[in-house]
């Protein structure tokens, strides 16, 4: 039996609906260190926080370590987050673009592929696991050694064996003859 919202029962709806304010507590901080502000020293967390410098004069010793650390890390790349390539923070729109156009090209490639019979997938997922290579090595977002790997992958199906390698996949005597074979028509 369906019964009339009051509105009593929309004031839960409204409080959860409503966006998180700039009061609320950060939690990935010591509770000592909760209320004190960020960047300066804390003499009541000496000794209760571990790790926690004894000094003003170490505190700001590590903190100047910290920062050279991070733009060591910054100039040689080495700073990630997942999802987001470096470079790329607040630029979420640009990168659903790029990802978008990178999907749309291997479809077309992989499309391609199969109908110059350059590959013939054996089911849904082979063709589907096609695809995703085609989109990793396509995307300039991806690091550059998962490009790599994709491409490895994605010419490890696409391309013919090496003749040597043919004739060996049989037995030794196999490759052997076939040497022969191709050194006879020279």
């Amino acid at each position: 039996m369906a019964t009339e919202a009051t509105d009593g029962d929309l004031d839960g709806i409204e409080a959860a609906a409503a966006p998180p304010t700039a009061t609320r507590r950060r939690t990935d901080r010591h509770p000592l260190l909760q209320d004190w502000p960020q960047g300066k020293w804390c003499p009541a967390a000496v000794g209760k926080v571990s790790g926690y410098p004894r000094t003003a004069v170490e505190y700001a010793r590590r903190r100047a370590q910290l920062r050279l650390n991070r733009a060591k890390a910054l100039r040689a790349g080495r700073l990630t987050r997942h999802g987001v390539p470096n470079g790329w923070a607040g630029r979420k729109d640009e990168i659903a673009e790029v990802r978008r156009n990178s999907r749309t090209a291997a479809e077309r490639l992989s499309a391609d592929l199969q109908v110059r019979g350059i590959w013939k997938p054996d089911n849904v997922q082979a063709a589907f696991a096609m695809r995703a290579a085609l989109e990793i090595a396509l995307s300039p977002l991806n690091r550059p050694v998962d490009r790599l790997d994709a491409m490895r992958v994605v010419l490890k199906y696409t391309q013919p064996a090496p003749v040597a390698r043919r004739i060996m996949s049989g037995n030794p005597l196999g490759f052997l003859q076939g040497l022969v074979d191709t050194m006879g028509r020279r």
